[in-house]
């Protein structure tokens, strides 16, 4: 990124990305990412790493790494929002493409300032 001058980045994460705000005592949060953790362990830690390597290697770079749920095709009347961390309240673990498209573009379209260095948990409110 930084051989092509690239300055702003939006990523894709998963909830199972930690991030220091997230809802420590959520069921709905822990209980799928410690039965994520056993059964694909590598995956896991792949995700995990890839947010320490943004924290900590890519501080001069305006990173946002947007964690998603549950990718469905389907439309919602609700619109998706972003959500401080996981477990917040409505948040839920789905997230339609669309929704997840639009409200990147919309962050685009707002100039790229929100968000920098954190790790929004984008879904369709409950």
């Amino acid at each position: 990124m930084r051989a092509h001058h690239v300055k702003r980045i939006y990523a894709i994460g998963t909830p199972y990305m930690p991030d220091a705000k997230d809802v420590q005592g959520g069921f709905k949060v822990k209980i799928p990412s410690a039965i994520f953790r056993v059964i694909s362990h590598t995956l896991w830690k792949s995700f995990v790493l890839i947010g320490e390597t943004f924290e900590n290697d890519a501080k001069d770079l305006d990173w946002t790494i947007v964690r998603v749920g549950r990718l469905t095709d389907a439309e919602t009347k609700k619109q998706t929002e972003a959500f401080d961390y996981v477990g917040a309240k409505n948040w839920s673990a789905w997230s339609s493409r669309t929704g997840t498209a639009k409200w990147i573009v919309g962050q685009i379209d707002k100039g790229g300032k929100e968000y920098i260095h954190e790790k929004p948990a984008v879904s369709v409110p409950r």
